[in-house]
């Protein structure tokens, strides 16, 4: 072989006389021949060079691939033949390898082509020996791979533009093995799960133990539905994770399984490619994703990454399924820059610029702009891509992604602004975020740990910058004792290497935290700290409300208990009374004694129904004071005058003392007395027999300091703060109560907070007596007393009354006692017989019930006003109903009294009374 071809020679043989057609077969038999004859023939580049690297044999498929004659390539070397300098020199470097170790090597080679472009062979180099085992040269058979190597980069190319397409979403990834049950998760799956920081193969069982107990049924229903080979095999499920720490995160998962036929030919389970993203934040931030499942498959939906690719140039080229769904657009329509139509109108010529700019620029591209989905409701999104980068550092295409943001930005508007939402993940968390490095003693102890970094959040709640404390200890921080304080923490973290939650009081600041302390490495740790102060003062505030809650049920179910009780001990005595009254033989004592039974039972009843209603009006806020100048004296007797019979019962001793200067009140008389009347009756109740009660008042500036001391059974330091609440009675004392509601300490505050004062209870404690102390304004300046203004009454006695109440035993009663005062009486059961009735009889004095049938007594009342003869009739109100609304509402039917039931006897008396001259 010469010049890289190879010649073939004839040998004679013996003779001319051969036959023309026969062929000749010493080729065949000639092994160096054959070889050569292949060596020619192969389409695989075969060569050898000598000891200084000079081409000695090039075959045509050499020549062919450098396009250049035998001459041009045989005894040269790569450095002469090949046009790159850079490439020869590898090759040689490639040549001297195998002549140093003398054995042969099997290396990848890149060679530039006759065409300009760049091929690829993989050549097997081989030590060529003389006959004494000498090495004097090489030989080198190359084939091309450049097809190959074109496949592989394009592999390649397409699984980083995978990768950086589940990087920009945010993804972490898994493989699932249906065959094997086996799981094959990246390594951020792990980091995500806690099971390590590479990637794994685990039980398919290991990643179900992570899902949040409370949505494993939802989660094996949803499973169950994707391995369906009915179904689909898609999965998109958002689930929380319970991690070994305790921490939870919700994930928001997409499955897709492929199906493979079994043995007998069913299709079953073969593989699946999941896809999953953290959005605890996303969750937190927008609880109303979780109100139900039908919203929440919505929300999912709306919230799908879509996405995208671009050329180099930043224009879409291709199909682009996601952009397609999502918009309606169809593939020429959002070709080019036909996508920006879809985006609003407001923001397309921005996000164009903007995008022009990254790609100008080769950089990462973040924007924020609005799209028309395709039923043209627009949604928000957050946009990033990145650039695809060849080996050479130019950009290949552009990856992008749009993650839907709308109910994001819809749950918390404060949180939405671009800038916050596209910081870097450490300042922008709401949570305070704080990374330390150790510092360890010479035998391994921890000794301390220095401050390396804190987010916003942090520096904020320590009110410190950061260039101040970068470095320092906790200690030197926040004070002596912090070190010591979170040792233990600190060292179970980094002795464990797995992380730490615990709630805590930091006692620098005074507040509550729940810190989640994570090692980072062997020699540093990051700490998470939310401040939960204000949640743990609205717990206990709601606690404290519920045992407020639960004490005040409880005394509604006594006092409930005790009404009932209350009412049903006047009714005993009133019934036996009445069934006295029912006997002919009763004699005259007898009598007297049942009338005054009923008399003072009715009058106890009245008092515990004046007590409600007065809770009544006072809690509705509709309690009206009569304020008027009166003297304390005045107030005083009357108080005085209502307990005495109780004081006297009991053989107490009360002493009054007042100062010796008449002092006067603006105030209601009636209530006034009220309040002293109650604090004496409690003290009359609570002293045992013969005990001693004083009533005290002085003036202090301008207030009036009035004191009812007693020497009872005084009252234990517990039982004051819930004195003077509705329904309240001390248990201890519940044995000398003699009956009561618990009202009237309860309508003792109220009544004289309405005065603008204040009552206060104090006691030594039992056995030694009580002290309420009543404290009102006194008036700027003293004056005479107002006189009561006389009532409006009939000009004489022995009048004609109507008498009308459906209640016919309530208008029988009355009606007797009327006649027995010497009245004229005619009485009707309905409102309509009322009318009839009063045109027939022209009563002087009508006293009507409310609540009738036919005609309810306000309509009997504008009826008479309308009658001439009724001009000066009295129109008085006999009603159970005795709230102020009440009262005006009788006043404009034209009544001239109301009076609440039962009517006092002295009361109707004055009422039907000749007026006296002024």
């Amino acid at each position: 072989m010469e010049g890289g071809k190879t010649s073939i020679r004839r040998q004679p043989d013996g003779g001319e006389n051969r036959r023309p057609m026969e062929a000749p077969t010493f080729a065949f038999d000639d092994p160096r021949l054959l070889a050569g004859l292949l060596v020619e023939a192969s389409a695989d580049v075969i060569f050898t060079k000598d000891l200084q690297g000079r081409y000695r044999y090039a075959n045509p498929a050499l020549l062919q691939a450098v396009g250049l004659q035998a001459h041009e390539v045989l005894g040269r070397t790569a450095e002469q033949v090949l046009p790159d300098a850079a490439a020869a020199r590898q090759l040689m470097d490639n040549d001297r390898q195998v002549l140093a170790h003398g054995q042969p090597v099997e290396v990848e080679e890149a060679v530039p082509s006759a065409d300009g472009g760049w091929r690829h062979w993989l050549t097997r180099k081989t030590p060529l020996r003389d006959e004494r085992g000498r090495i004097i040269g090489l030989l080198a058979v190359a084939r091309e791979i450049t097809e190959r190597k074109l496949a592989q980069a394009q592999r390649d190319l397409i699984r980083l533009k995978l990768e950086m397409g589940v990087q920009a979403a945010g993804l972490v990834m898994a493989e699932i093995d249906y065959r094997s049950n086996q799981n094959h998760i990246s390594a951020e799956l792990a980091r995500l799960f806690e099971m390590g920081e590479a990637a794994m193969t685990v039980p398919r069982q290991a990643i179900f133990d992570r899902i949040h107990p409370e949505d494993r049924p939802r989660y094996l229903q949803g499973i169950a539905r994707a391995i369906d080979p009915a179904g689909n095999g898609h999965l998109a499920i958002q689930v929380r994770a319970l991690l070994p720490s305790g921490t939870v995160k919700w994930l928001d998962i997409r499955l897709q399984v492929t199906f493979a036929p079994a043995a007998d030919g069913q299709l079953q389970p073969d593989r699946g490619m999941c896809a999953a993203r953290d959005v605890t934040s996303e969750v937190l931030a927008d609880a109303a994703l979780r109100v139900s499942e039908a919203r929440f498959r919505v929300a999912a939906e709306a919230a799908s990454d879509i996405l995208w690719t671009n050329d180099p140039s930043g224009r879409m080229r291709g199909p682009q399924p996601g952009w397609a769904a999502f918009t309606g657009q169809r593939q020429e329509e959002y070709q080019d820059y036909g996508w920006a139509r879809a985006v609003h109108p407001d923001d397309a010529q921005p996000t164009i610029a903007a995008w022009n700019a990254a790609v100008a620029r080769g950089s990462k591209f973040v924007f924020q702009h609005r799209v028309r989905r395709h039923d043209g409701v627009w949604r928000t999104f957050s946009v990033r891509a990145l650039p695809v980068q060849d080996a050479d550092g130019q950009v290949r295409e552009w990856v992008g992604v749009h993650t839907d943001i709308t109910d994001l930005l819809a749950a918390g508007r404060a949180r939405s602004e671009a800038e916050r939402r596209y910081r870097q993940l450490f300042e922008n968390m709401t949570e305070e975020v704080h990374f330390w490095r150790l510092e360890r003693e010479p035998d391994g102890r921890i000794r301390s740990w220095r401050l390396l970094d804190a987010n916003g959040p942090a520096l904020a709640t320590w009110q410190r910058r950061l260039d101040d404390i970068r470095g320092l200890t906790t200690d030197e921080i926040f004070g002596a004792g912090a070190t010591g304080h979170y040792r233990p923490v600190v060292e179970q973290v980094m002795r464990e290497q797995r992380p730490v939650s615990y709630d805590d009081f930091f006692q620098p600041l005074g507040r509550h935290f729940r810190f989640a302390t994570v090692p980072l490495g062997s020699e540093e740790f990051m700490t998470t700290g939310a401040d939960v102060t204000a949640m743990r003062t609205a717990q206990q505030t709601i606690e404290r409300q519920n045992l407020e809650l639960r004490d005040a049920d409880a005394r509604k179910d006594r006092f409930l208990a005790t009404l009932s009780h209350e009412l049903r001990n006047p009714l005993a005595p009133i019934r036996t009374a009445a069934e006295l009254l029912a006997r002919p033989t009763l004699a005259a004592d007898q009598l007297a004694l049942a009338r005054q039974v009923i008399q003072r039972q009715v009058g106890h009843m009245a008092l515990l129904l004046d007590d409600l209603l007065d809770v009544a009006r006072i809690t509705q806020g509709k309690l009206e004071l009569r304020r008027e100048r009166v003297a304390l004296a005045a107030i005083v007797d009357s108080a005085v005058e209502a307990v005495r019979p109780l004081i006297e019962r009991k053989q107490h001793r009360l002493r009054i003392e007042l100062p010796a200067r008449a002092l006067e009140l603006e105030a209601d008389p009636l209530r006034l007395s009220q309040v002293l009347a109650n604090l004496l009756t409690n003290a009359a109740k609570y002293t045992d027999a013969g005990g001693c009660i004083t009533l005290a008042a002085a003036a202090e500036g301008g207030l009036l300091r009035l004191e009812v001391r007693d020497t009872g059974i005084g009252l234990a330091p517990e039982a004051l703060p819930g004195l003077f609440r509705m329904f309240s009675q001390v248990r201890e004392a519940s044995d000398r109560s003699e009956g009561g509601l618990g009202l009237g300490l309860a309508l003792v505050r109220a009544l004289v907070e309405l005065h603008g004062g204040s009552v206060a209870a104090g006691s030594a404690g039992p056995g030694q007596g009580s002290t309420f102390t009543v404290r009102v304004p006194l008036p700027a300046a003293t004056g005479p007393s107002r006189p009561d203004s006389p009532a409006t009454a009939l000009e004489q006695a022995g009048r004609k009354v109507l008498v009308a109440d459906d209640n016919r035993d309530a208008a029988d009663t009355l009606a007797l006692l009327l006649e027995a005062d010497g009245h004229q009486v005619r009485v009707a059961y309905d409102g309509r017989t009322a009318v009839s009735l009063a045109r027939a009889f022209q009563p002087d004095a009508a006293l009507l019930d409310i609540g009738m049938p036919e005609l309810n007594g306000h309509e009997v009342a504008r009826a008479l006003r309308q009658e001439p003869w009724a001009q000066g009739l009295v129109l008085v109100a006999v009603t159970g109903w005795g709230q102020a609304e009440d009262r005006r509402i009788a006043r404009e039917a034209g009544f001239d009294h109301h009076v609440t039931k039962p009517v006092e006897p002295a009361a109707l008396d004055r009422l039907l009374a000749p007026a006296r001259p002024a």
